[in-house]
């Protein structure tokens, strides 16, 4: 995924959008347009994401290709699962790192 935007949805609205970067670092931009900035790595078959503003806080994604868009769930959250909902080059309109929301 690395070089691409990927905009997310969850039950037919936008969730929010993540862009991928080398090295592993991302940024995530939610529907409201908080943007977090942090990396990720793989674990077990799943992607786990910690953010600079919870290094605590660390999130782990199974992801799947299905019908060829990318869906991410919580496992053993029970929860609906993110389903791609495209896909761009384009980067985010977030700030970068230190420079303020």
């Amino acid at each position: 995924m690395e070089g691409w935007t990927l905009h997310y949805g969850l039950a037919g609205r936008l969730f929010g959008s993540e862009q991928y970067f080398p090295g592993g670092t991302v940024q995530w931009r939610d529907a409201s347009g908080l943007c977090l900035h942090g990396r990720w790595e793989a674990e077990d078959g799943e992607i786990c994401f910690i953010y600079d503003d919870h290094p605590e806080d660390r999130r782990c994604w199974a992801v799947a290709l299905k019908d060829g868009r990318v869906t991410a769930w919580l496992p053993g959250a029970g929860g609906p699962a993110l389903v791609e909902a495209g896909r761009e080059k384009a980067p985010l309109d977030c700030p970068a790192p230190g420079l303020g929301a």
